[in-house]
C-alpha cells in the first residue's frame, strides 16, 4: 500500500516583529516602531544562501501593522515585495501576516503559492483573558479570512499549471529511504517537491 506525501524545506522570513496586538503569551511581538523592518537587500542576501541548501517554501512571517495606520501601506508593500523577490530566485511563498482587506488578499494571491492565518481560538471567552488586547485576535473576523481565502482561490493550483514549474519525485521507504528527484522543467522560477511514500 502506498500513499502520496507533499513536502517542502521551509525557511522564514519576518518582515517585522511589530504588532499592534498584545497577546499575553506572546514572545514573538515587538512593540510598533520598535522592530526595525526587513530590508529588500538584506532578505535577498539571505534567500541567496538558501538557493543550494534544498529550501523550497518561503514563509512571510509578520507581526501586524494597524489597518488604520498610515503605515499599513508600506507595511503591505515590503511584505508583496518580499514574496516577488522569492519568487524571482525559484522559492515559493508563503505569507502569514494576520487579517486582510479582501483586496489585499487578491493582491497578494499573485505572488505566493498558498496563505495562511493563525486561528488560534473561536470562543469569546479568550477576548477577555489572553486576547483581551488584541482586536484582531476576534474570531468572526478570521473566520471571514477563510470564507473570503476562499471566494479568492487562493491555493497552489495555478502555480501547478505555470510554466518551468520543477518537480521532484521522491520516493521513501519505511526503514531506509532512498531519494530519486527528476527534475521536469530548467525553466522558470517556481519550484515544488512531490513525495511518495512507498512500503517495502
Amino acid at each position: 500500500m502506498s500513499r502520496t506525501v507533499t513536502y517542502s524545506p521551509a525557511y522564514t522570513l519576518v518582515p517585522t516583529y511589530e504588532c499592534f496586538n498584545r497577546c499575553t503569551y506572546c514572545n514573538f511581538r515587538a512593540q510598533p516602531l520598535q522592530s526595525p523592518w526587513l530590508t529588500l537587500p538584506e532578505a535577498e542576501k539571505q534567500l541567496k544562501l538558501l538557493q543550494t541548501q534544498g529550501v523550497i517554501e518561503i514563509l512571510i512571517l509578520s507581526g501586524e501593522v494597524h489597518p488604520q495606520s498610515q503605515r499599513r501601506k508600506a507595511w503591505f508593500q515590503r511584505i508583496y515585495d518580499l514574496c516577488e523577490l522569492a519568487l524571482s530566485l525559484g522559492f515559493l511563498p508563503h505569507t502569514n501576516v494576520g487579517p486582510l482587506s479582501f483586496q489585499e488578499m487578491a493582491e497578494l494571491k499573485q505572488v505566493n503559492v498558498s496563505m495562511g492565518l493563525m486561528v488560534e481560538q473561536v470562543s469569546p471567552d479568550l477576548l477577555q483573558t489572553v486576547h483581551r488586547h488584541a482586536p484582531s485576535k476576534v474570531a468572526a473576523l478570521r473566520l471571514q479570512q477563510l470564507e473570503w481565502a476562499g471566494l479568492r482561490r487562493i491555493g497552489l493550483r495555478r502555480w501547478r499549471r505555470s510554466p518551468g514549474f520543477i518537480r521532484a519525485t521522491i520516493t521513501f521507504k519505511k526503514l531506509f529511504c532512498s531519494l530519486t528527484v527528476r527534475e521536469t522543467s530548467k525553466v522558470g522560477t517556481a519550484k515544488f517537491l512531490m513525495l511518495q511514500k512507498c512500503h517495502k
